[in-house]
């Protein structure tokens, strides 16, 4: 597969010889697959609902269409995933929001397992490992992990709220979080130490 994430990953068996990295990602709209995985699954429609998808692998990647893989769990579960096929990106292989959402999933970062009900109401369990760092300042060097977007927030002006952001960092660390410079002035974001719960940090921000 391509480059280490700090998402979390699972394993797929597509084929009786192929077993797959998959990269859960809630904060992508749309599950994805690169074109190298096309064998390993089927044709659904050349009418995808996007035309290009932006930010995986980093850069924008024109949409083939939709493809759908069929893989069984390390529990001889099996799990149907329909993603978008794009041009480059290997053999990367996406889960996103449209596919937790419509299954309704809970992600337990206690004992590493994405769990949720399919239509028979049998209970299907896929279990994870995280690549984050188990802490931020470890051996006098510097570590960094990274902050997505969980959701957009509006503040009223002149108050003091506490945001929840989603962190690359596994559940207990503890560490300062620094914020990102921007262009937004009228917001403030001081160092925040805090401890990561349910891959969140809670962020003070003063909207002035």
């Amino acid at each position: 597969s391509g480059s280490p994430s700090c998402l979390p990953t699972a394993l797929l068996a597509l084929t009786k010889t192929h077993t797959q990295e998959v990269r859960l990602d809630s904060c992508a709209q749309f599950s994805v697959a690169g074109v190298e995985l096309r064998k390993y699954g089927r044709c659904l429609t050349r009418d995808a609902p996007v035309d290009i998808v932006e930010g995986f692998g980093g850069g924008t990647s024109r949409v083939l269409g939709v493809w759908r893989f069929v893989g069984t769990t390390q529990y001889q579960q099996r799990i149907t995933i329909d993603a978008l096929l794009v041009e480059g990106q290997g053999d990367e292989l996406l889960i996103g929001e449209d596919w937790m959402v419509e299954r309704q999933v809970k992600m337990d970062f206690g004992s590493r397992e994405l769990k949720y009900q399919d239509v028979t109401g049998q209970k299907v369990i896929l279990p994870f490992t995280c690549h984050g760092v188990s802490t931020l300042q470890q051996a006098g060097q510097e570590r960094r992990a990274v902050v997505r977007l969980a959701k957009t927030v509006k503040l009223a002006t002149n108050t003091r709220s506490v945001v929840q952001m989603k962190v690359d960092a596994e559940d207990g660390t503890t560490g300062v979080f620094l914020p990102k410079p921007t262009s937004k002035r009228h917001l403030l974001i001081a160092p925040t130490v805090d401890t990561v719960k349910d891959g969140m940090v809670s962020v003070v921000v003063l909207n002035v």
